[in-house]
């Protein structure tokens, strides 16, 4: 399935700390402290990494749950299925994540479909409909010539936004429609408001069948519970809101609303961007991290599971691409045993928008619009839906972060900086921006940066 796009970050510290672990707690004198603000899985990573690098640590989360955008969701208490309301998929190029999984003695399983499009009213199979010749060939020039570009060539291309990009590169009207269909659904919102580098660099890390393969067996909160477990639950502390962090010369100091206090010699920040913003940091961020933070949208995503009391779609790789309100919609209970079966509806931007302000009539309509042209009616067949909009998410606000035309340069190594004893982790800061690898990477990577 033609699902978000991602990067290769060249460089892993998971194999590395075998060999940095012991020498560096050694020699320490006193066990240093951390305290990492976030328990979702960027937070969680950077607590675990750190934690076997020899570090006291305490995990500080808002909600009562950990796992942030990861949220593992069972339908169906007869069957023991699971389905993904938030971050799901997992790429072959997604190294560091597969090798943390593998390391916590997780196991994957195939995440693949077979996809039909509906588009102006029209059905087509899987296989029966394409790109346009020239079309194609600009997406293979994308990928042949991105890492040949000169430094001018990335500012220029930065500044132009994907669909324009494509415009002027040989798409065609339909082109571009069935573009903005695919990537709308990993970006959350239009590529008419996505940087052009952005896509290219995402696009030059596809896997060879340029898709998103892979799910963890049992449900992606499995990486969640297993990564706490190492940590030690007893050192994630829920129900805590942040309200100000306060550097001293001795170290942080992070207030709760209850006023609780979580102090340490370093303090990792891996909350979403617009929950950054909440919190009252002493002393203030620069000018330039505050205009960086100020100007990163989130992209909107809404998610529907809708249970079906039979697989009437019979094909277990079934997924459906559409130009109508339920966007994407994809088996999401593929590979797993069960006489139910959830139809998953993935909307985004102004789509997504609608989903989250109807009512369960409403989106049960929208989705059979989609599958009366291939199923017939399918009504009677349907046991209860779930809806999740992130965009409402009291937290995110939204679903991932949003590069704009001129923000993939000058905005994102900004928003990685440190500040003074302060680091921030998070899918928006991994190469891998919007998947699961980007916070597991960027998790990783400030780990990698506090012990340097």
């Amino acid at each position: 399935m033609l699902k978000r796009r991602s990067f290769i970050k060249t460089a892993s510290i998971l194999a590395a700390t075998a060999l940095v672990a012991p020498g560096y707690a050694l020699n320490v004198k006193k066990r240093r402290r951390l305290v990492v603000l976030g328990a979702g899985i960027a937070g969680l990573t950077a607590a675990y990494r750190l934690q076997q690098l020899g570090f006291a640590v305490d995990v500080v989360e808002r909600q009562s749950r950990i796992g942030g955008r990861i949220m593992t969701y069972r339908p169906d208490p007869a069957n023991p299925f699971t389905v993904e309301m938030g971050g799901e998929w997992i790429g072959s190029s997604h190294r560091s994540i597969l090798k943390l999984i593998d390391e916590l003695g997780l196991k994957t399983e195939s995440h693949t479909f077979d996809t039909h499009l509906l588009y102006k009213g029209v059905h087509s199979k899987p296989g029966a409909w394409d790109f346009s010749p020239q079309a194609k060939q600009a997406m293979r020039t994308v990928i042949e010539k991105y890492n040949t570009l000169k430094e001018h060539e990335r500012v220029a291309f930065d500044k132009m936004d994907w669909w324009r990009y494509l415009k002027n590169n040989g798409y065609d009207t339909r082109d571009l429609d069935l573009q903005d269909m695919i990537d709308s659904s990993g970006y959350g919102e239009s590529i008419r408001q996505v940087s052009s580098l952005r896509a290219m660099k995402l696009y030059d890390a596809y896997s060879p069948a340029n898709e998103m393969e892979f799910r963890i067996t049992g449900g992606n909160d499995s990486l969640c519970n297993a990564l706490a477990d190492k940590i030690g639950r007893q050192n994630i502390h829920l129900n805590q809101q942040i309200i100000k962090v306060k550097q001293t010369p001795g170290g942080v100091t992070a207030f709760a609303q209850n006023g609780n206090m979580y102090t340490g010699d370093k303090l990792v920040c891996a909350l979403p961007i617009l929950a950054v913003q909440k919190i009252s940091w002493e002393p203030a961020f620069s000018e330039d991290r505050m205009h960086a933070i100020n100007s990163v949208q989130y992209g909107r995503v809404n998610r529907t599971a809708f249970l079906f009391k039979e697989r009437f779609w019979q094909d277990d790789s079934f997924s459906m691409l559409t130009d109508q309100s339920a966007q994407y919609l994809y088996h999401a209970t593929r590979g797993q045993a069960g006489s139910n079966g959830v139809i998953m509806v993935h909307a985004t931007g102004d789509r997504a928008s609608v989903f989250g302000n109807a009512d369960e009539h409403k989106r049960a309509n929208m989705l059979d619009e989609a599958l009366n042209p291939v199923f017939g009616d399918v009504r009677k067949k349907l046991i209860k839906q779930n809806n999740y909009d992130w965009s409402r998410d009291a937290v995110v606000m939204g679903s991932t972060a949003l590069y704009g035309p001129g923000q993939w340069i000058n905005t994102l190594p900004l928003l990685r900086k440190e500040q003074h004893n302060i680091h921030f982790a998070g899918e928006h800061l991994g190469e891998w921006a919007g998947f699961m690898e980007g916070a597991v990477d960027s998790g990783l990577a400030v780990a990698e940066q506090i012990i340097n």
